[in-house]
């Protein structure tokens, strides 16, 4: 009987990993993407407010912990970009047309630079609204939707410093 212990212990272990953990206040069914199943609350970040802004992450990692740790930390800089972001885009295309013998050949290069930034953003007290972590493949994969209240935050305004506009300036110089 001893011998039977240790493999039922294991593989209830193992059945709390299933990809299919969706029940309890996950009701909704899952969404598929690219074979995957997410959870439709994940794809379906609820409407920011006065009172709450929401954001969601993802952690992919072989260690559940890291993983949990990678989703929220995503979470957060969501949150925190939500609060506090100061972004510029600059987009710079190329078009060319050889127009001859009714061959038309065009030849079109994009290039876009986008720039984000913030610091000492707060972003304490948030709430996990949803969390879940399932088995991809051999790999653990966590998703997490975190709330928080954005009133009296501090948010310290951000500039590109020096180096930062420097470093975009020259990637656009060798388009």
């Amino acid at each position: 009987m001893k011998g039977y212990i240790i493999p039922v212990i294991a593989a209830l272990s193992l059945s709390a990993c299933s990809s299919m953990p969706f029940s309890g206040k996950d009701k909704q069914p899952p969404i598929k993407v690219g074979g995957m199943d997410v959870p439709s609350w994940f794809l379906s970040v609820p409407e920011d407010t006065q009172d709450n802004i929401y954001a969601v992450g993802t952690g992919h990692s072989d260690d559940m912990q890291f993983s949990i740790d990678k989703a929220m930390h995503e979470a957060k800089v969501g949150l925190a970009d939500k609060i506090a972001a100061r972004s510029s885009a600059e987009v710079k295309t190329y078009v060319t047309d050889n127009g001859k013998g009714g061959q038309s050949l065009s030849t079109r290069k994009s290039t876009k630079l986008a720039k984000s930034g913030f610091t000492n953003i707060d972003v304490s007290d948030y709430v996990v609204q949803h969390r879940m972590v399932i088995m991809d493949g051999m790999f653990y994969r966590t998703f997490i939707q975190m709330s928080i209240d954005p009133t009296n935050r501090n948010a310290v305004s951000n500039t590109f410093n020096n180096s930062d506009n420097e470093t975009a300036n020259k990637a656009l110089e060798n388009f």
